[in-house]
């Protein structure tokens, strides 16, 4: 809709002034793409149409993008979708200065896990060696041998393999694609352990938080995998390297053992 010219006349002047009026554009959504995607997340979505006003936020699934964590054009707006679970979601997209615009519908599905190299599959059995048949010794006498004192075996501490690391911001909290990709293909008899850690120097930082943090995120992945054998621990404010880029405000996800 374009301008339009009003003319107003006052009753003791003879010339009419003119008053140019623009109406409030409203905004508008003509697509989403892709429409369908993998319930692993971390993948961008595309909103077309006309957008002449800030977007306020937009939901997926019920899950809040706040501003600020989308970029918004006059004709698009996109965002990285976070995990959910499989299943037609409804998109709303809220600005300041009208209700929520038409829902659109996005798919979650869960996808084929490609073949990972080292991914947990089984260890394949090795091919018996057949025993060579022994010559017969004459017998003898036998010596007794005294007993030796067995040496102890020493505990070997499982080793324990990173698969991904999550960091705790102001914005959203996303579980990287790959280690969920990782993850849904193991079993139950594969200890799955999730260590949280804090900002030593944030007031807050100690191991309740730590352990809110792990909980958390041991709660979503079982949501999403519930075969899987996790156990939710707490690091406090232990530095650990690979947080360093997330300021140690974050959850290590680790598989134990071979």
């Amino acid at each position: 809709m374009g301008a339009a010219d009003v003319v107003l006349t006052a009753l003791w002047s003879a010339n009419p002034v003119p008053l140019t009026l623009v109406p409030v554009q409203s905004a508008t959504i003509t697509s989403i793409s892709p429409v369908r995607g993998d319930i692993a997340g971390g993948y961008q979505l595309t909103i077309n149409g006309t957008f002449p006003v800030a977007i306020a936020a937009i939901t997926v699934g019920g899950v809040t993008y706040p501003a600020g964590s989308f970029t918004q054009s006059a004709q698009k707006i996109t965002l990285v979708l976070q995990a959910h679970q499989a299943g037609n979601v409804g998109i709303m997209v809220y600005n300041g200065q009208s209700p929520a615009l038409p829902e659109q519908v996005f798919t979650y599905e869960v996808s084929t896990p490609p073949v990972i190299e080292g991914g947990g599959g089984s260890t394949p059995t090795p091919t018996p060696t057949p025993s060579a048949t022994p010559t017969p010794t004459p017998s003898a006498t036998p010596t007794p041998t005294p007993t030796a004192t067995p040496t102890p075996t020493p505990t070997v501490k499982p080793k324990a393999t990173t698969i991904g690391v999550i960091g705790f911001t102001v914005g959203s909290t996303t579980i990287p694609a790959n280690a969920l990709q990782l993850l849904r293909s193991y079993n139950n008899s594969i200890q799955i352990v999730v260590t949280g850690y804090a900002q030593p120097t944030d007031p807050k930082g100690d191991y309740a938080l730590s352990l809110r943090r792990a909980q958390s995120v041991k709660k979503l992945l079982l949501k999403l995998n519930p075969h899987l054998n996790i156990k939710a621990k707490a690091g406090g404010t232990t530095y650990n390297p690979a947080c360093a880029s997330k300021m140690n405000r974050c959850v290590v996800i680790e598989r134990v053992g071979a």
